[in-house]
């Protein structure tokens, strides 16, 4: 079980001031990756969005239900995208849940973070799926994969900023990897989000596919859901 507060403070971030905070870039390949801009997606519940050549259109949302001193959290994502490096037009559609014990201030995490996406391409569901989930520690480390057009990419929460050595508890993005190598990832601080993706087509969908879903995400934790 973890303990969760309504309003985690993150000190150090304090210490940063009006500097943007960044998410340490992966190490990947510098000759194997392409650094890309995703735009519009934001706090939004709806909108459209780009991403290194391809577009779409996305809606989100989270609540929660509570019974008692226990507090069902869930929320749904869902995408559409064409372009660049997608073949024909992918689809997605989310959810994500977790349980939160107790009251006021404080509460217990009984179930963590779980995150699923399943896929259409074409309006016609394909084999492919993005499984997430929180593991019970200090920090909030999320690990999982997607599967998608034949390609598996592990994803991993990175709690680290640049050029600091101190975690903080947050995710601030995910790191992708295949075959034990970061091929890619994505830092989710800011309205114009940083996402590094394989310049390998084997990969490349793939990889736009999870940072879509992940840039959607709503995080399930108490205080940051709406009715």
């Amino acid at each position: 079980m973890k303990l969760h507060h309504t309003a985690p403070a993150l000190l150090l971030l304090a210490a940063t001031g009006c500097t943007p905070l960044q998410m340490r870039p992966p190490a990947t390949p510098f000759d194997q990756t392409e650094e890309a801009v995703l735009h519009g997606i934001d706090w939004q519940e709806a909108g459209s969005f780009t991403l290194a050549g391809s577009s779409g259109r996305y809606a989100r949302g989270a609540g929660y239900d509570w019974f008692g001193d226990v507090m069902e959290l869930r929320g749904g994502a869902g995408f559409v995208a064409a372009g660049d490096g997608i073949t024909g037009e992918l689809s997605a559609a989310c959810n994500s849940s977790a349980t939160d014990m107790g009251s006021g201030a404080l509460t217990i995490r009984t179930r963590n973070i779980a995150y699923r996406c399943r896929f259409a391409r074409d309006r016609h569901p394909i084999p492919a799926r993005l499984v997430l989930d929180e593991r019970t520690a200090l920090l909030d480390r999320r690990e999982g994969h997607i599967e998608l057009g034949g390609a598996r990419i592990e994803l991993r929460s990175e709690h680290h900023m640049l050029g600091s050595s101190v975690p903080v508890a947050k995710p601030l993005g995910y790191v992708f990897s295949a075959n034990g190598q970061a091929i890619g990832g994505i830092d989710l601080n800011g309205s114009a989000k940083r996402v590094f993706l394989p310049r390998d087509p084997a990969l490349r969908e793939a990889a736009l596919a999870a940072a879509l879903a992940l840039a959607l995400f709503i995080d399930a934790e108490v205080g940051e859901v709406a009715d």
